[in-house]
């Protein structure tokens, strides 16, 4: 037997399982090792006082212990108001955060379009052309060809239709 051995034989013997013939081994090895033997007083003792502990310990009655909860989660909810309003009450609060957002959206949409405007701006200013990315058009099925002189700055945007105004469809 070694001391960890021991000690697990000490912790089962505390709660009543060790076999005979291995509470023998320990008596034998608890004589012989006199700092074991001090290891397994201290842990008889720390067991005398849990359990002491624990009888005085006042378990509650569960029946009254939910009354008591019910108690705090009413006293806890919120109170009716009288106020003929009250049934709108969220329903604003929804209203109000929704307009916000739109507001928010808004100023947002201002402040990058006034940055792009400016951007535009300042680019003219230093004497470059804006560059043209993109040509829209109502025409459903019309395509849009875009040339722009690097020199002038100058922009043409050509709309290919057929002879009615009507989007040109390819013949390939």
């Amino acid at each position: 037997m070694n001391r960890e051995l021991a000690q697990i034989f000490i912790s089962r013997a505390m709660d009543g399982e060790l076999p005979e013939r291995q509470r023998a081994d320990l008596e034998a090895w608890l004589a012989a090792h006199p700092e074991d033997r001090e290891i397994a007083a201290q842990w008889q003792a720390l067991g005398r006082l849990a359990r002491v502990e624990a009888a005085a310990v006042k378990i509650p009655d569960e029946v009254l212990a939910w009354q008591d909860i019910r108690r705090a989660i009413r006293n806890a909810a919120p109170q009716e108001s009288a106020s003929p309003f009250a049934f709108f009450r969220w329903r604003l609060a929804w209203a109000a955060v929704m307009v916000a957002v739109v507001c928010a959206s808004a100023v947002g949409f201002g402040v990058w379009r006034g940055h792009r405007a400016s951007a535009l701006l300042a680019k003219a200013e230093a004497g470059r052309p804006a560059q043209i990315e993109w040509a829209e058009t109502e025409v459903p099925g019309a395509s849009t060809m875009v040339y722009q002189d690097e020199d002038s700055g100058l922009a043409v945007v050509w709309l290919v239709t057929d002879d009615n105004g009507n989007a040109k469809k390819n013949s390939g």
